[in-house]
């Protein structure tokens, strides 16, 4: 389980540094198409904001509970922190060639 959740957390942090644009400064650029169309603010370009917004927000809180529940997964009797904390690396080879 508590792998899985590094896991879960390593990937997620990956994907957030993928973005361009932080939570606020894509809420200003919402404000701003508002404010550039108007009453508008039904348009494509509305909406992809708002679903970009959506995902960085999503991944955010995603994060935050998987390094909540690593926290949380320490204190747990048994649990060793190599449980919780996967390779810097990729698996070797060897370990997916039967998953390719």
């Amino acid at each position: 389980f508590a792998r899985t959740v590094q896991c879960m957390a390593t990937l997620t942090a990956a994907q957030k540094a993928k973005s361009l644009t932080s939570a606020q400064e894509q809420e200003q650029f919402i404000l701003k198409l508002v404010e550039e169309a108007g009453n508008g603010v039904n348009t494509l370009d509305w909406n992809a904001a708002h679903v970009k917004l959506e995902e960085i927000q999503s991944q955010s809180v995603l994060e935050d509970w998987a390094l909540d529940v690593l926290d949380k997964v320490k204190d747990i009797e048994g649990v060793s922190s190599r449980d919780i904390y996967g390779r810097d690396g990729p698996c070797p080879e060897e370990y997916t060639a039967d998953l390719i």
